[in-house]
């Protein structure tokens, strides 16, 4: 997706420029979406919406000069959008509902991509800050040999931006000396058609409100902000954060040479939610690979300076979240089970039109006598989710993300478990 975007932009550039200089007029390039979006919750329930710029470094040209926040309020559509000027803006919400936002970037150039989805929400009870850390748009893991080479959709498929549509099936012939011999034997990098006509969700950008609106039901009310804002200002006067995750995972692009992206805990991150943490706040943290980041991986690098990430990646899981990892790939039916009574939750793990899908979830279990197995996964009774005391603050962590839960009452029953766990005396 990163690719396509890339390529799509020069080529934008490169017909702008022509026209440009054919009809000697001037010319600006659109902007790149903003980013460190963040939606506060202010004490006359009215939200402080902030955000910051993202330059072009190869095009002046390109800087934003206003914004256009669009609000949308429950499951209703976007509004026609609010131009400003400044990279802050107040805004008044109704109590009790769940109320959503995006911004643009605009210049006389057009407007930008937008921006992640963020959501907020006035309550009665504790404020929870959801922050979204799932950034995350990929293909799939892939090998590359001398005589071999493809994708491995089953150790990771990747994660489409937004719906995709040009996936018809899992390649299946991959010998590189293979020849093409006819469409039914097509030779090297030939795939199943299977999925032809068809189209399944990768990453949406808007699960604060997944998230929210459970949150909203149980009495909770609930700021949002990126990963890179809370990560830049750490500050919360949230008793909770609710870290949302995803499919984020160290991931190679292209040849590699600008190192692994998207990590699940980047230094500036880590550091941040240990440091809340200490402060007596609490965490809620769900994931595909929130352990296998440390323990395990999904790409292979190999790297001095990524071998030390990953260690740190795994004494936050010790020291924080009180988990270990035990297995990448913890189940392959979907389904987790609860360890007291209780009825059975079911996660996307199959491409749908519906929400991105997990195929590997995280095997997790306590570190130490602190924790305690709330969830294992049904087709291998491994461990899906811990709760852990820890000193001056609580953490639950989930070995899958819990807006993938297919059932929008099994999500609110795990919240809710989740969070009688944290705010208990």
């Amino acid at each position: 997706p990163q690719f396509r975007f890339d390529v799509s932009r020069s080529i934008y550039k490169g017909m702008l420029k022509f026209l440009s200089s054919y009809y000697g007029g001037s010319y600006a390039v659109q902007p790149l979406p903003v980013k460190n979006f963040r939606a506060s919750l202010l004490e006359d329930a009215s939200v402080r919406l902030s955000w910051s710029p993202v330059s072009d470094p190869l095009e002046p040209t390109a800087d934003p000069q206003s914004y256009i926040v669009y609000t949308r309020v429950g499951d209703g559509g976007w509004d026609n959008g609010l131009a400003v000027r400044d990279t802050v803006t107040t805004l008044a919400i109704p109590s009790g509902e769940l109320v959503s936002f995006k911004v643009v970037a605009c210049n006389d150039g057009g407007i930008s991509f937008p921006s992640e989805v963020l959501a907020a929400g006035k309550a009665d009870g504790n404020k929870v800050l959801v922050v979204n850390n799932f950034t995350r748009v990929s293909g799939p893991a892939f090998f590359d040999t001398p005589s071999y080479a493809g994708f491995d959709g089953a150790l990771d498929s990747g994660v489409p931006w937004g719906t995709e549509i040009s996936f018809i099936g899992d390649d299946y012939e991959h010998r590189r000396d293979n020849p093409y011999s006819g469409n039914n034997a097509p030779g090297f990098g030939g795939s199943d058609y299977s999925f032809a006509g068809r189209t399944y969700e990768g990453n949406s950008f808007d699960y604060p409100a997944v998230h929210g609106r459970a949150l909203l039901d149980l009495g909770y009310s609930f700021e949002s902000c990126s990963a890179g804002a809370f990560a830049a200002d750490p500050a919360t006067d949230a008793a909770v954060i609710d870290l949302i995750c995803g499919k984020q995972v160290s991931t190679i692009t292209g040849t590699g040479e600008h190192g692994p992206r998207f990590a699940v805990f980047p230094e500036k991150l880590g550091k941040a939610l240990r440091d809340a943490a200490g402060k007596g706040v609490s965490l809620i943290v769900s994931g595909a690979d929130i352990a296998t980041e440390g323990w395990d991986s999904v790409y292979p690098i190999a790297d001095s300076t990524f071998t030390d990430y990953r260690l740190s990646v795994r004494n936050f899981n010790r020291e924080v979240q009180g988990i270990k990892w035990i297995s990448s790939r913890a189940s392959r039916d979907g389904v987790v089970l609860p360890m007291t009574p209780g009825s059975p939750v079911q996660f996307w793990n199959e491409r749908n039109s519906e929400c991105y899908f997990v195929e590997n979830p995280d095997g997790i279990r306590p570190m130490d006598n602190n924790g305690k197995l709330v969830y294992k996964y049904r087709s291998s009774n491994v461990g899906a989710a811990v709760q852990y005391q820890g000193p001056g603050y609580r953490a639950v962590t989930f070995g899958f993300p819990l807006e993938t839960i297919k059932n929008p009452e099994d999500l609110k029953q795990v919240l809710s478990g989740a969070l009688e766990f944290i705010c208990s005396k």
